[in-house]
């Protein structure tokens, strides 16, 4: 059987790793892209909506990075025509 000490340690461990690894939104000013990044930095989701700078024209998809590789890449340019 645990003792408590040993399993309240778990208990704690546990929960700081979930928060550790829970992600947190960051809204740019660009027309709509959301950063999701946990505080311990291992990852990063980028959900692209960012104007060209070409009139009419804007970036879409989602980019995802592991230890700051870009492991999948999913945008193109989408035109509101």
């Amino acid at each position: 059987m645990m003792k408590p000490k040993k399993r309240y340690i778990i208990i704690s461990a546990a929960v700081l790793l979930v928060i550790a690894l829970f992600p947190f939104g960051e809204h740019l000013r660009d027309g709509g892209t959301v950063i999701y990044e946990p505080v311990t930095k291992i990852y990063r989701i980028d959900k692209m909506h960012a104007l060209t700078g070409i009139y009419g024209e804007y970036y879409v998809g989602t980019v995802i990075y592991i230890f700051g590789q870009e492991v999948y890449n999913d945008t193109r340019i989408a035109d509101e025509r």
